[in-house]
């Protein structure tokens, strides 16, 4: 055979093994990215948008309000911030390669602004609870779904302090608020939440009352006069422990006048009973002859004679209604030996810590002694008549508390309330 022959029958089998190699399909087929995006818009300005891309190993968001993002995220949130037409452009990278997709989305629904809303000041403090409000004065162009108040015991406040919960939309409101603990500073401020946000008023501050029974805070005891008082905080207020006992005594037969000189009654024309009851004042001398309610009178500076209304706050405080008698009493009977009271000193049990004593009282006709150890009577410092006033009464056989008019000319025991 001649070689050239035998060479072209090589190639040709060559070429025919060559042909029938089976193709490996495990080899990696490359794709090109593609970018595909689909959007959902949502209220305040958020676009929801979906990558729905192939093929790709890294995006590139432009949302065409001069923001950009890099997330692989199938789903990612925007927000814009005015309203308008934005062009929405996502970039996919792959294979050394890209393709764009985007989409024209006009926007209506961007997030206003946040509302404004006044706080009301802090009233009716006590131990335990306070009330205060606000006033949403405008929506800042999107309904106010949530107001009312919060507060903490660190400044600025916020609702994820302790907050109430009084309804929505614009105009007043008002708020309790509760679980306080006494003695103790607080601040508060009225909130408003809209689709914009929660918007906050202005900040008060405001301190719990003392537990009742205690010593008013910073100040125990007041000396005056040369003798020296215990205070108690009974809710809102700061009471004096003890009866007033000031000014030169006089005997019981004869009126206190206006002359200068400050005059008291002691029980039974005995100064022991003022040292331990405290003295007995006829209205005048009492408010030191003016007729303005809560004036000083005879109690010292910073203190003053307690109105009619005032006592009615003081039964408010109380933990037990219809009972205050009881809660104001010192406790113990004489019989016993264990108190100043006659018995059977009916339901004494002295928790405001006010320690009502049993002084009696100066009949303003007779000019005479009655009740000692019996009753307590407490002017106050408001009239019913030009010749008569307001007092309040203890007893020994209830647990009630007597309000009633008197004769100025009258004597009863004197409490000094702070100013």
């Amino acid at each position: 055979m001649r070689p050239v022959t035998f060479f072209l029958i090589l190639s040709i089998l060559f070429m025919i093994v060559a042909g029938c190699k089976k193709t490996d399909s495990s080899d990696p087929v490359v794709k090109d990215p593609y970018a595909m995006f689909r959007f959902t818009k949502k209220a305040n300005g958020i676009v929801s948008f979906s990558n729905t891309s192939t093929d790709a190993t890294s995006f590139l968001w432009d949302f065409g309000d001069l923001t950009t993002s890099t997330s692989s995220a199938t789903t990612i949130d925007h927000q814009y911030l005015q309203n308008g037409t934005y062009k929405a452009t996502l970039t996919a990278y792959g294979n050394g390669k890209s393709t764009g997709a985007y989409a024209d989305l006009n926007i209506t629904t961007v997030i206003g602004s946040l509302p404004t809303v006044e706080t009301n000041s802090i009233t009716n403090i006590t131990q335990t609870t306070a009330t205060s409000g606000g006033n949403v004065t405008s929506d800042g162009g999107s309904t106010v779904t949530a107001r009312g108040v919060c507060w903490s015991t660190s400044q600025n406040p916020a609702v994820n302090d302790n907050k109430t919960s009084n309804g929505s939309g614009t105009g007043s409101f008002t708020s309790n608020i509760t679980g306080l603990t006494a003695n103790t500073p607080y601040y508060a401020r009225a909130y408003a939440t809209n689709g914009s946000g929660t918007a906050y008023g202005e900040q008060k501050s405001f301190t719990t009352s003392a537990a009742s029974g205690n010593p008013c805070p910073g100040i125990p005891t007041v000396t005056y006069s040369g003798q020296t008082y215990n205070t108690v905080q009974i809710g809102t207020q700061c009471w004096f422990k003890e009866n007033l006992n000031i000014g030169i005594m006089i005997d019981s037969l004869a009126d206190q006048t206006n002359n200068g000189i400050t005059e008291k009654y002691c029980y039974r024309n005995l100064a022991s009973n003022c040292n331990i009851y405290g003295g007995i004042y006829q209205w005048d001398e009492m408010m030191q002859y003016v007729t303005t309610e809560g004036t000083k009178g005879i109690c010292p500076p910073e203190w003053h004679l307690p109105s009619d209304a005032e006592w009615w706050t003081l039964y408010d405080s109380l933990e037990a209604h219809g009972t205050e008698g009881g809660e104001l009493k010192s406790t113990g009977t004489i019989e016993a030996g264990t108190g100043l009271w006659q018995s059977p000193n009916t339901g004494a049990t002295n928790s405001s810590g006010f320690t009502g004593q049993p002084g009696g009282f100066r009949y303003w006709m007779y000019k005479s002694f009655l009740n000692f150890n019996i009753t307590a009577t407490f002017w106050s410092s408001t009239e019913y008549t030009a010749i008569s006033a307001f007092d309040h009464c203890l007893y020994n056989n209830n647990d009630d508390m007597g309000w009633q008019y008197d004769n100025k000319m009258s004597g009863f025991s004197v409490r000094c309330i702070k100013d």
